[in-house]
């Protein structure tokens, strides 16, 4: 009896075991569970993988007939919040799973606004697009526009974040083109009100032709200026209504406008060692306004551009000097200096003006330097460094020469020829002189100076022959500085 009964409480509950394995399990939800006033829903449920389970959607918790057996459920179109039961069966036993319920959230029914802060008509720009900007009234949060007032294409959507560009923008046409858009507000769930879509116009402005700038292309050295001239201005071969304006930008999106006129002109300066190019970009435009509508100011679709490129100067030239740094009138020096510009050169100036050129290089000759006066004079020599792409340095240095006068007529002596007898002596006189100092030689040409001053006694003149024997002195005239005239006989 044990034993049988041991055996039978086994048996018992294997069965029990076997029946509780059919029960299927309770199914989940995969996808959303809202959605928009008077549209229906689609719900799928998900089990463990198993070709005897099927779902039973219900509409309550307790009801037995269900609203629909399979997958995915589709609700009918919805107007209120509400929930649905879905539970797993197992089809051949007839075993279910508890239900699950799903909570349906149905969106407010609201109706579309007008936009705040949005004139009618909207001035557009051919071929250019505009954004637009505006204020929504709650719930709505987005709109969405359309080419037609029922059904047609979606054309973009808008809201006071981000801007939509208008299409067909463009007019090819020399005269006004209205065209109509429609909206309709969307909540922040997506939904559309249930109000018919409001119209909006559109003027699209006549196309504004582009133009051309002249020249395209300029060089200039550091702190040169530029000037670039824009051709006519035209919109679609017919003058503009109102003045056409030209807009110079330092970038294609417009952000800095440099200048407004057909002409720019204006420097530019390049602190590096290299060189720099620059872009600049010309819009044309015509600022359309009137009493009816908004200003809007109209472009040509694309910028024209033009570059500037831009040499650096070359380094100030340094170690600047004339050899000898005093001359008399009408000698040279060696004019030399030094650069760290590789490749550059100098300019060499008689003047401050830069007029008067005296040569290229280093060293050079300063040529003839002359001193007309009596006393010793300053004159000043102006260079500046030449870089190979033909800009100078920002500073011209200078050099000063002292130029001593130079004695333009030789002094003239008190007597010449005169005649002495053998064992005599004569005093030779200079009158007539402009020399600061006089010196006496027995040499045409060199010599150590007998004497100096304005008389000079000779020594004791012999003549041991017996023919007249001619002795010949020399006397030359030393200007203040200590230049010397040419030696006059006597």
């Amino acid at each position: 009896m044990k034993f049988t009964r041991t055996l039978y409480l086994v048996v018992g509950l294997l069965l029990c075991n076997l029946v509780n394995a059919q029960v299927p399990a309770i199914p989940t939800i995969q996808t959303l569970d809202s959605t928009c006033y008077n549209t229906s829903i689609t719900l799928t449920a998900s089990a463990p993988i198993d070709p005897d389970i099927e779902f039973q959607w219900f509409a309550t918790a307790f009801s037995f007939t269900p609203l629909f057996t399979g997958n995915p459920f589709t609700s009918p179109a919805l107007t209120v919040d509400r929930s649905y039961f879905v539970r797993s069966r197992r089809i051949s036993t007839g075993q279910v799973s508890a239900r699950r319920e799903v909570v349906v959230d149905v969106s407010t029914n609201f109706t579309s606004a007008a936009l705040t802060g949005l004139p009618n008509p909207i001035v557009d720009c051919s071929p250019i697009d505009i954004n637009i900007t505006f204020t929504l009234t709650a719930p709505q949060t987005q709109v969405r526009w359309f080419d037609q007032p029922t059904g047609g294409n979606y054309l973009g959507f808008g809201s006071d974040v981000t801007p939509w560009p208008v299409p067909d923008s463009t007019n090819p046409t020399t005269v006004d083109k209205t065209v109509t858009f429609y909206y309709n507000g969307y909540d922040a769930y997506g939904c559309p009100s249930q109000s018919a879509r409001r119209a909006h116009d559109f003027l699209i402005k006549p196309e504004v032709v582009d133009i051309t700038p002249t020249p395209l292309f300029d060089t200039i050295c550091s702190g040169e200026s530029f000037s670039f001239t824009s051709s006519s201005g035209v919109v679609n071969g017919s003058n503009p209504s109102t003045g056409y304006n030209y807009l110079w930008f330092d970038d294609i999106s417009g952000t800095t406008n440099l200048h407004t006129g057909a002409t720019y002109s204006d420097t530019r300066t390049n602190a590096t060692t290299g060189d720099i190019t620059e872009k600049i970009y010309l819009y044309g435009a015509i600022d359309y306004s009137d009493l009816t509508i908004s200003s809007r100011v109209c472009f040509t679709a694309e910028a024209d551009s033009v570059e500037v490129l831009i040499h650096p100067l070359p380094s100030d030239p340094t170690a600047v000097t004339a050899t000898p740094n005093s001359i008399c009138s009408g000698e040279s020096v060696s004019l030399s200096a030094n650069t760290s510009t590789p490749g550059a050169t100098f300019i060499w100036y008689r003047d401050a003006a830069k007029t008067d050129t005296i040569g290229f290089g280093s060293p050079i000759n300063s040529g003839a330097l002359t001193n007309g006066g009596i006393l010793p004079a300053t004159r000043t020599l102006y260079v500046e460094t030449f870089s190979t792409d033909g800009c100078a340095s920002a500073s011209t240095e200078s050099v000063n020469v002292t130029v001593n006068p130079s004695l333009v007529l030789p002094p003239v002596a008190l007597a010449n020829n005169i005649l002495v007898c053998n064992g005599d002596s004569v005093e030779l006189a200079v009158t007539l002189g402009t020399a600061n100092q006089y010196y006496w030689y027995d040499s045409p040409a060199s010599g150590t100076p007998l004497d100096s001053g304005t008389t000079f006694t000779t020594p004791v003149l012999s003549n041991a022959g017996v023919a007249n024997l001619a002795v010949i002195y020399y006397v030359e005239g030393a200007a203040v500085g200590g230049c010397r005239s040419i030696r006059t006989p006597i």
